[in-house]
């Protein structure tokens, strides 16, 4: 990193956007970098773009079809070195465009952690089903044991052990392994 004209070594966490890093082989990209000079820099974009090669990268500026460099697909950008890839090669220096959660991994890793989790109609079924015969195993263990009290004289203590031993009879065996 080149803080106040001078070169220094600091955690990737304090680094900010507008701060100019030094890149060479081996290096961890620490945030979003515009290249401002290269010398043979190549880097490891794989999580990123999937490409298996390393990607050769240049300082020239970007000309978009669209006029927004932006829609540029990321494995056509040149000019910029990625967060959390390697660099494989050569020497490069840039400037810090964005950290953390503004780069292009912090924006797939938001995404990513957005999605919600919805239930599919089998497993809302499931849910029902499982509702229902609790309730149903529920209520029968309840009417054993005011039969086997009331009816058959027998202790509270020994009505419970034969009410809870048939609502456990009652559940499925596979009823785990579905759930």
């Amino acid at each position: 990193l080149i803080r106040d004209g001078k070169e220094q070594k600091v955690p990737a966490q304090e680094i900010v956007p507008g701060d100019v890093v030094i890149l060479q082989t081996g290096d961890r990209v620490p945030g979003d970098v515009r290249l401002i000079e290269v010398n043979n820099l190549a880097c490891q974009e794989a999580a990123l773009t999937g490409e298996s090669v390393p990607i050769d990268k240049q300082i020239d500026p970007i000309v978009a079809e669209t006029g927004d460099p932006r829609q540029t697909p990321l494995g056509d950008r040149k000019n910029m070195c990625f967060s959390a890839t390697l660099v494989s090669q050569g020497y490069g220096v840039g400037l810090i465009v964005s950290t953390g959660d503004f780069t292009e991994i912090g924006t797939i890793n938001k995404l990513v952690n957005k999605v919600e989790e919805k239930k599919t109609a089998v497993l809302e079924q499931i849910d029902f089903i499982a509702k229902v015969l609790a309730g149903f195993i529920a209520l029968s263990a309840l009417v054993t044991w005011l039969v086997a009290f009331f009816q058959l004289d027998e202790g509270p203590l020994d009505a419970l052990t034969i009410a809870l031993t048939c609502a456990v009879a009652m559940i499925p065996e596979g009823l785990d392994a579905i759930v």
